[in-house]
């Protein structure tokens, strides 16, 4: 989706993305013994699912007043976790309510997939461009407009002639930087241009800090949690674990969206990084801890002490879950590097700006 995205611009990327989501959501719930037809839909399901995921907080952040950008991109984080909530809920109806020996037990899962897929779809027309796309495109008539509509302002307004101004200002420096006076920069000179701006002292950090941020996002145990939730419940000694698997989504999402509605913006992002992080780190050393200590198991006689030290990990788990939400998706993702890593105000990430120079000119 990298090409796409400044090629095609933020609005048919998620056309795109939309169109290769629904046809393997299709493929995964029409089939009757065509194993190979669900991996096919598998694929394409993760090839929208990704590129949705990439475009929405570009997009979100290019259109969102710099005051309340922080709050903006991390509604997608909200939004994000009330659909793994739904996804929860669902798998409990289904254990619960159904044969899960018949087709219809991983058929609705699937084709659920195509209701907020199809409403995405359906509300694909009224959705505009990036205006710091068509800035970067030449398109400013357009990107006014864009404006405009966003603002409830009239295209004349200072408020939206300020904005223009800060992004062709930034579009311009990046051009004069990376390419010089060059009109039609080869692909190479850009990369070589933009590597060198990447290794100069001011921007070592910066991609340093990107790069640990998402490290310790993809190891801090919370994707582990979400797809291994029923082994890691049964493991410290609960049964009904589509129940507390549903409990958990719950959390995530309601945290997420305190986090994102009051106190983003007001806190900024450093200490809820470090708070978070350190309750985090604790709730999955007390999980290591009991697991290896108290060995619980489903089913076999616990003692009192390890029943309640059971119960203790459940809550750790709830509030890893809270704290999480308040932690890397905050900071360790599309906020921070458009507000923190790129400065205030800028919106648009120094890789895809490049690319960006050389799609327009070549």
């Amino acid at each position: 989706m990298y090409p796409a995205l400044e090629l095609l611009g933020r609005r048919m990327t998620v056309i795109i993305a939309d169109t290769i989501f629904i046809i393997g959501a299709i493929f995964c719930t029409v089939p009757t013994h065509q194993l190979g037809l669900i991996y096919a839909g598998r694929f394409f399901t993760g090839m929208g699912v990704g590129g949705i995921a990439a475009v929405s907080p570009i997009y979100i952040a290019e259109i969102s007043p710099p005051a309340i950008r922080g709050r903006l991109t991390g509604f997608f984080e909200s939004f994000y976790q009330t659909g793994a909530v739904i996804g929860f809920w669902i798998n409990y109806g289904i254990v619960h309510n159904m044969d899960r020996t018949k087709s219809t037990a991983w058929r609705i899962p699937m084709a659920v997939q195509l209701i907020p897929a199809g409403l995405l779809a359906i509300m694909i027309p009224f959705l505009k461009e990036s205006p710091v796309w068509l800035l970067k495109r030449g398109r400013d008539a357009d990107a006014l407009k864009v404006y405009s509509f966003f603002r409830n302002l009239p295209e004349d307004h200072e408020y939206i002639q300020q904005d223009v101004q800060f992004v062709k200002t930034e579009i311009a420096k990046e051009r004069a930087h990376l390419v010089g006076d060059e009109k039609h920069a080869t692909f190479g000179r850009m990369i070589k241009s933009a590597a060198k701006e990447g290794s100069t002292k001011g921007m070592r950090n910066r991609f340093l800090l990107v790069f640990l941020m998402f490290m310790w996002q993809a190891w801090s145990g919370a994707a582990a949690i979400n797809y291994y939730s029923p082994t890691i419940f049964t493991s410290i000694g609960l049964s009904d674990v589509t129940l507390w698997t549903g409990v958990y989504g719950i959390i995530k999402a309601v945290g997420s969206i305190i986090f994102f509605t009051w106190f983003i913006d007001k806190f900024g992002r450093k200490w809820p990084w470090i708070v978070s992080s350190l309750i985090c780190a604790f709730c999955q050393y007390y999980l290591a801890i009991y697991i290896a200590l108290g060995k619980p198991t489903v089913g076999q006689p616990m003692s009192d002490s390890t029943v309640a030290g059971g119960k203790g990990a459940t809550a750790m788990i709830m509030i890893f879950g809270a704290a999480w939400v308040s932690e890397f998706p905050a900071s360790g993702s599309g906020v921070v590097q458009s507000d923190q890593i790129l400065g205030p105000g800028r919106s648009y990430y120094l890789p895809i700006q490049a690319f960006g120079l050389f799609s327009e000119n070549s």
